[in-house]
C-alpha cells in the first residue's frame, strides 16, 4: 500500500493541528477545506493511514452522522474494491479499520456495517445456472428426482446468501443511498458557489469525486452482471481456457466451487490485459435486462415444476421484482448526478471537454 499525494497533503494538515497530550483534534470540514478534498474523501483517508500505522483514530463522535459516515466510506470502498481500483490486501485492511470503528460508537454492532458484495457477482450468476439446469430437468424425459433435489437445495442455499448480502433493504440499495448522498452534495456545493459561499475549486473538487464515483458503481454493477460480456476483446488464449474451464465443469472434472474460482481468476487476468471500463448507463440499463430474465426464469420454474414444493421461489420473485425498482432508481440518479456534472463543467470549467 503506497502513500499518495492527498496523504501526503493530510499528513501536512495534522501536523499542524495544535496537539494536547500526544493527539490533536479533527475537524472533517477545516480538513477538507485545507487538503482540499471532499469531507467524506479526508474520513477514508484518515482510515486509509490507520490502516498503514500512521495514525490512531480514538474519540470517534458518538452520534448518528459520524456512524452514517462511516458505513457510507464503507460502500464507497467496497464499490472501489468491485471496480478493481482498490487492491484486496488494501481492501481487506481498510475495510477492517472501518468495521471496528463502526463497532467503536457506543450502540453500535455488526448488523450496522454493510456486508460485502464481493460474492454478489459470482451468486448472480450460479442463480441464473440453477435455475436453467432445473428448467431443463424438469421439462426432460429422464426426470431424476435426486438431482431436482440437489438442484433446488443448491438454489435455496444461493437465495440465502443473497438476501445476506443484500441486506434487508435489497440489491442495489446501498448504490441507490450512495448516489442519492452524493447527488445532494453536489448540489448543495453548486449552490453554495452560486452565491459565493464556496470556492469554485472546491465544487469542481466536489464533482471530479462525484464523478469518480458514479464511475465505481457503474464498474461494480458491470462486474456483478456483465462479467461474461465483452469477451470479443480478450486474447484468443484466454478464450479458450474459458471454454476449456466450461467444459470440465460440464462434464464433472472440476466443482461448482472450483468453477467459480478458477472463472474468477480468469476475469481478473482478462481485466488486466484489456483495461476494459464499462461507466456508461447502458451497464445498468443491461443489469436490468438480466434481472428480467432471472425473474422471467423463476416465473417458469414455478410453471415447469408446479408439483414441487417452491415455496422460496416466491420470495426470491418479490425480492427480484423489488430489486428492479431500485436498479430504475439507480439509473435515474447516475443520469442526475451525470448533469450535474455537466453543470459545473460547463460553468467552471470551460475549457473541459463534456
Amino acid at each position: 500500500m503506497s502513500i499518495r499525494e492527498e496523504d501526503v497533503r493530510l499528513i501536512q494538515h495534522l501536523t499542524s493541528l495544535p496537539r494536547r497530550g500526544g493527539r490533536v483534534r479533527v475537524d472533517l470540514k477545516g480538513a477538507a477545506e485545507a487538503v482540499r478534498l471532499d469531507e467524506l474523501k479526508v474520513l477514508m483517508g484518515l482510515i486509509r493511514l490507520q490502516s498503514l500505522g500512521l495514525v490512531s483514530i480514538v474519540g470517534v463522535p458518538d452520534h448518528e452522522e459520524a456512524k452514517e459516515m462511516l458505513i457510507q466510506a464503507i460502500r464507497l470502498l467496497d464499490y472501489g474494491f468491485m471496480s478493481g481500483k482498490v487492491e484486496e490486501y488494501e481492501y481487506e485492511s481498510v475495510r477492517r479499520v472501518m468495521t471496528e470503528l463502526v463497532l467503536s460508537i457506543p450502540g453500535s454492532s455488526l448488523n450496522d456495517v454493510p456486508p460485502s458484495p464481493s460474492l454478489m457477482g459470482v451468486l448472480l450468476r450460479r442463480r441464473s445456472l440453477l435455475i436453467s439446469s432445473l428448467i431443463n430437468y424438469l421439462g426432460s424425459k429422464d426426470r431424476n428426482s435426486a438431482v431436482i433435489e440437489d438442484l433446488l437445495r443448491s438454489l435455496r442455499e444461493v437465495e440465502e446468501s443473497m438476501v445476506m448480502l443484500e441486506g434487508s433493504k435489497g440489491l442495489g440499495s446501498e448504490a441507490l443511498e450512495t448516489l442519492s448522498k452524493v447527488r445532494e452534495k453536489l448540489e448543495a456545493d453548486l449552490l453554495r458557489t452560486i452565491i459565493g459561499d464556496l470556492q469554485p475549486e472546491q465544487l469542481v473538487a466536489t464533482a471530479s469525486w462525484s464523478n469518480e464515483v458514479v464511475e465505481e458503481v457503474l464498474e461494480s454493477f458491470a462486474k456483478q452482471f456483465l462479467e461474461d460480456e465483452g469477451q470479443e476483446d480478450i486474447p484468443a488464449e484466454l478464450k479458450l481456457e474459458f471454454e476449456l474451464l466450461k467444459a470440465r465443469l460440464g462434464i464433472g472434472e472440476i466443482s461448482q466451487d472450483e468453477y467459480d474460482f478458477l472463472y474468477h481468476e480468469l476475469t481478473r487476468r482478462a481485466s488486466e490485459l484489456t483495461r476494459r471500463r464499462k461507466t456508461d448507463v447502458e451497464v445498468l440499463e443491461r443489469s436490468i435486462e438480466r434481472l428480467r430474465e432471472q425473474l422471467d426464469a423463476m416465473r417458469s420454474l414455478l410453471r415447469v415444476g408446479s408439483d414441487l414444493n417452491l415455496n422460496f421461489v416466491n420470495g426470491s420473485i418479490d425480492r427480484l421484482q423489488r430489486a428492479l425498482k431500485v436498479l430504475e432508481g439507480v439509473t435515474e440518479e447516475v443520469k442526475r448526478v451525470k448533469f450535474l456534472i455537466g453543470q459545473v463543467q460547463s460553468q467552471f470549467q470551460p475549457s473541459a471537454s463534456r
